[in-house]
């Protein structure tokens, strides 16, 4: 699952209607009491990522993340939550991957019926190719019997 993923279903299943930055690391993974660079740093740009697409909304212009000139992060508590342009890209998300599993299924379960079709034609095809070429050649026919037939039994009348 992505982060962006994580943090949106992360906001939207929260009871309130807010959370905070610190809390929603933890939910993502990120401590931020122990910083991780680089997990950190993905964290804060998931989360700038989201807001420049209008998914979350901060009172923070900063999102509570400022970097100093030294290059260490300054942390402070902040609150996010899902706008409504969030809850319509998280539910497209969410029907979309539904829709692409769905679509995963009945293409694979087209192909294996598709590979079962084919293989009982071509079967079928080659069994008449074959009666057919054994017909024309006389495969079947022969010229004489090695079995004498008893032309005084009833059975042999019948024939």
């Amino acid at each position: 699952m992505s982060l962006d993923y994580k943090i949106l279903v992360a906001l939207k299943d929260n009871p309130s209607p807010s959370m905070d930055n610190y809390d929603l690391a933890k939910v993502c993974g990120v401590d931020m009491l122990h910083i991780d660079e680089a997990a950190f740093y993905k964290f804060v740009t998931e989360l700038r990522l989201l807001r420049d697409k209008w998914c979350i909304d901060c009172p923070a212009n900063d999102l509570g993340f400022a970097q100093g000139a030294n290059g260490h992060w300054i942390t402070y508590r902040t609150q996010y939550r899902l706008t409504s342009h969030g809850h319509v890209f998280l539910d497209s998300v969410n029907k979309n991957t539904a829709t692409h599993k769905f679509k995963g299924f009945l293409i694979s379960t087209m192909k294996e019926a598709g590979r079962h079709i084919f293989t009982h034609a071509f079967t079928y095809i080659f069994l008449a190719v074959l009666a057919i070429a054994a017909a024309h050649t006389g495969f079947f026919k022969t010229t004489h019997s090695h079995i004498p037939i008893n032309t005084e039994s009833p059975k042999a009348r019948e024939l």
